[in-house]
């Protein structure tokens, strides 16, 4: 009986030391702008996983989750907002977004500037043929509230949190909340959240 609770406990520990050790760097996007305020976290998973979608040979995605968790509050109720992770962070002089204009998209097989613009469409059944890795919304699910208030958990099997210059990185970027008339209407920039106040 002893060497059965010792070995469960061990099979415990050795689980939540693996747990543990799975979650790498954290990254947030924290949103002050126009009355709009919120959080966006980012955890990337170190352990890798097989990716949510295939994988062509012009772009290796990155095969360790990232887990998104979103709060935001002071939309306005029953309009639809898209928000994405830009292939640029904000000018510090920029009080308005006007510099943010493109979506993250880490591949050369097609023209990195994608706007809002009604030509670019995100077809969540072809991930890698239709959209841009930095549209959260397209790929996930637009914002709409009934109460100015949203909450999400999702995750992204294809961005990485470092501090290089791999092109899959969100740190630095700029995270852009538009109206679905494409108006810009809150940004900022994300940051490594082990580096910076919480």
């Amino acid at each position: 009986m002893r060497s059965l609770v010792l070995s469960v406990f061990l099979a415990f520990l050795v689980l939540f030391n693996a747990a543990d050790a799975a979650f790498g760097n954290r990254a947030r996007a924290r949103i002050n702008s126009r009355g709009i305020s919120g959080i966006i976290d980012f955890t990337v998973v170190l352990r890798p996983y097989p990716p949510g979608f295939p994988i062509t040979n012009d772009g290796m995605p990155n095969v360790t989750p990232m887990f998104v968790n979103v709060t935001l509050s002071g939309l306005t109720p029953g309009i639809n907002y898209n928000y994405y992770i830009a292939s640029t962070p904000i000018a510090q002089d920029d009080g308005t977004c006007a510099s943010v204009q493109n979506i993250l998209f880490p591949r050369t097989s097609r023209p990195v500037p994608i706007n809002f613009d009604g030509a670019y469409s995100c077809n969540k059944s072809n991930i890698i043929g239709t959209c841009a890795f930095g549209d959260i919304s397209g790929i996930n699910r637009p914002v709409r509230t009934s109460n100015g208030v949203f909450y999400d958990n999702l995750v992204l099997n294809y961005l990485k949190i470092d501090n290089t210059s791999d092109p899959f990185n969100i740190i630095g970027k700029a995270l852009v909340i538009r109206r679905a008339d494409g108006n810009q209407v809150a940004c900022t920039n994300i940051y490594v959240l082990n580096k910076c106040p919480s």
